[in-house]
């Protein structure tokens, strides 16, 4: 009984379809490419608060991407009573060497397991190596290590002429994630 009447004081999860519901809102929202990192916690039956990270075009103007942003969290706190805060992630997009290091990336994580999901991929080229930066969400339950995941793209991406360099951001999952 102590629980059930601490849990909403002190914040507790909120339900995953309703959360699952207002990312899939904010995705229907032009120049939003994905989501990821969402964080939603209740206070009782009338105070939610939700933080997540939107994906959007690293080439889109910053007001015009600001915009994009406000407009979304406003009409989510019409449609879904929260009061939510969008980090906005700029990705690259159309890029065709990133395009192509993003889908072998997933390629190697998937044939590591198939629930590996990542986000935040960008590429940083210097003079003497080229890094890949990016997060890798490791499920509940998950056995890899993240020594594993970064020796298995080293072997892979080892033997080319580019020198690459790995910079994981290693995640769980909070809520269900939509895009990788």
């Amino acid at each position: 009984m102590l629980k059930e009447t601490a849990d909403p004081l002190i914040g507790e999860a909120a339900d995953q379809e309703y959360v699952n519901k207002i990312v899939d809102d904010v995705m229907k929202h032009k120049g939003i490419l994905g989501v990821h990192d969402v964080l939603c916690h209740s206070y009782g039956p009338t105070k939610m608060f939700i933080s997540l990270h939107a994906e959007v075009n690293q080439n889109m103007e910053m007001n015009e991407a600001h915009d994009i942003i406000d407009n979304v969290e406003e009409d989510v706190r019409k449609k879904f009573a929260v009061e939510i805060t969008i980090h906005m992630d700029p990705i690259a997009v159309g890029d065709p060497v990133v395009d192509a290091l993003h889908d072998e990336v997933k390629s190697e994580l998937a044939s590591i397991s198939p629930d590996l999901k990542f986000h935040d991929f960008r590429i940083v080229r210097g003079p003497t190596h080229t890094n890949m930066i990016f997060d890798v969400v490791l499920p509940y339950g998950q056995k890899l290590t993240p020594s594993a995941i970064y020796a298995h793209l080293g072997d892979r991406f080892g033997r080319r002429d580019t020198k690459y360099k790995f910079v994981i951001h290693f995640d769980t999952p909070f809520a269900e994630e939509k895009k990788d």
